[in-house]
């Protein structure tokens, strides 16, 4: 049976940055209006920081809760993010 993949709107509800016995990880919660999804525990990738918040449009880690996103995900997994408005802005 394939996994359905959904593109949806979310906010970033809650991020967490921890240490466990393997090293440094993150956490980041989705909220999709219905549901809520957790990405996580990631290892921590200054790469992939950046990008989420470049994304999210934060300059700083702790602005990134209550940031809109289009989220790429099935049910059990987030695939990627994309920022929550793109386009062409057309004036009249």
């Amino acid at each position: 049976m394939p996994i359905e993949i959904r593109e949806l709107n979310a906010v970033i509800t809650s991020t967490q940055i921890f240490r466990d016995n393997s090293g440094l990880k993150m956490e980041i919660v989705f909220d999709y209006g219905h549901s809520n999804q957790k990405a996580g525990p990631i290892p921590l990738d200054p790469n992939l920081m950046n990008n989420l918040m470049r994304i999210a449009n934060a300059s700083k880690w702790s602005e990134l809760p209550g940031k809109p996103l289009r989220v790429r995900a099935s049910i059990n997994e987030i695939y990627a993010i994309a920022p929550f408005l793109v386009g062409n802005w057309f004036e009249i």
